[in-house]
């Protein structure tokens, strides 16, 4: 019965540890992170010269209003007083080394990147030349002359013989690539596929073929 209760107290301390850690990790913000736009009426609030981030944290805490924040350092970009700015909902995140922001009642440690836009990144230099390669190799070409890919069961052929995933698998990388380098003859290839896919799933979602299970 002992080890019962001890086992139920370390559980128990533990929990409590691991919520003043979230608590303190969320009360700090993220650094070099701002979040720019839905600002509550009135803002900002000037700070005193000695305020810590937390303060502003616990601002937005106690506002029923506030769904996240953003802390502008004192004596950055300008600023002389540090400033809070009180959200009425999460904004998107954006780099900014003056700024620490955080979101209402964290639960989880504030990641430590920030989610770039899809296409935000496009390779240059040796990376391009060497998808270049690739696109006027066995990747731009496979449904060009192997009927696995040219008559696939994806697109209503039979030529893979039951082997389905060999499409599948060419897509996989086949439809980055066409992307990455924006080319209008590799995207139209692209979607010769996966329009043809889209149109012939089945009521109940299934896409492509399920000789097995007739999509149930």
């Amino acid at each position: 019965r002992f080890c019962v209760w001890a086992m139920l107290f370390v559980a128990v301390l533990i929990i409590l540890v691991s919520n003043w850690s979230v608590q303190a990790v969320w009360e700090n913000g993220d650094d070099g992170i701002d979040r720019p736009n839905g600002d509550l009426p009135g803002m900002p609030i000037t700070l005193n010269t000695s305020d810590p981030v937390s303060v502003c944290a616990k601002l937005c805490q106690k506002n029923v209003l506030c769904h996240a924040w953003a802390y502008c350092k004192s004596n950055c970009g300008g600023v002389e007083a540090p400033l809070c700015y009180l959200k009425a909902n999460i904004t998107s995140q954006s780099l900014d080394l003056c700024k620490v922001s955080g979101i209402k009642n964290a639960s989880l440690i504030p990641p430590k990147f920030v989610t770039l836009p899809v296409g935000s990144i496009l390779p240059q230099g040796w990376l391009k030349q060497q998808l270049g390669i690739q696109a006027a190799g066995l990747s731009g070409h496979l449904p060009l002359f192997w009927a696995d890919i040219e008559k696939s069961s994806w697109i209503g052929g039979n030529a893979d013989g039951g082997l389905h995933e060999r499409t599948p698998y060419w897509l996989n990388g086949f439809i980055p690539l066409a992307y990455q380098l924006n080319d209008t003859k590799l995207i139209a290839m692209v979607e010769k596929y996966i329009f043809y896919i889209l149109a012939h799933q089945t009521d109940s979602g299934w896409l492509g073929l399920d000789d097995q299970q007739n999509g149930e």
